[in-house]
C-alpha cells in the first residue's frame, strides 16, 4: 500500500462506505484514508452526485443529507471544486463521456495530482494515480 505522503480523493462510494463504517470497506482501506501522511479531498462533484442518487432513491443514508458538511468537517475532509481545467481534462479523456461523475474525479484527481480511491473498474489513464478496492 501507499506508505509515502499521499493527498487523497475519495469517489462516493468510498466516502459513504467510510463514513457509515461500513464493515464491507476494507480495513487497508480505512486505514489509509485515517492515516496521517496526507490530506482527504471530496469532491463537490460526489456531492452533487450524492444528491441526484438520495433524490432517485439509489441511496439512503443514515444521517440527515444536511449534516454532511459537519460530518466531513468533523473527519477532517476538505472539499475540491472543478474548474476549468478539471472540464478540459474530461474532454480529453479517452473513451465516451457518460460516467461523467466518475471521468470528472478521474480529471481532479490528474490535475491536483491526488490519489483516487474507488472501488470502480476504471480504465489506466495516463498520469492517474488509482487505489482500487473491493467489498469484503
Amino acid at each position: 500500500m501507499i506508505k509515502e505522503l499521499t493527498n487523497k480523493l475519495l469517489d462516493l462510494d468510498t466516502l459513504i462506505w467510510y463514513l457509515e463504517g461500513n464493515e464491507k470497506l476494507p480495513l487497508e482501506i480505512r486505514e489509509l484514508i485515517e492515516n496521517d501522511n496526507g490530506l482527504n479531498y471530496v469532491s463537490m462533484t460526489s456531492i452533487w452526485e450524492l444528491a441526484i442518487r438520495v433524490q432517485n432513491k439509489e441511496i439512503e443514508l443514515h444521517f440527515p443529507f444536511r449534516v454532511l458538511e459537519t460530518i466531513l468537517f468533523q473527519n477532517h475532509f476538505f472539499f475540491f471544486f472543478s474548474g476549468i481545467n478539471e472540464f478540459e481534462t474530461v474532454s480529453n479523456l479517452p473513451g465516451d463521456n457518460r460516467e461523467i461523475f466518475s471521468r470528472i474525479l478521474i480529471s481532479t484527481a490528474i490535475n491536483k495530482k491526488l490519489i483516487l480511491i474507488s472501488n470502480k473498474d476504471f480504465d489506466e489513464i495516463q498520469g492517474m494515480k488509482l487505489v482500487k478496492w473491493k467489498a469484503k
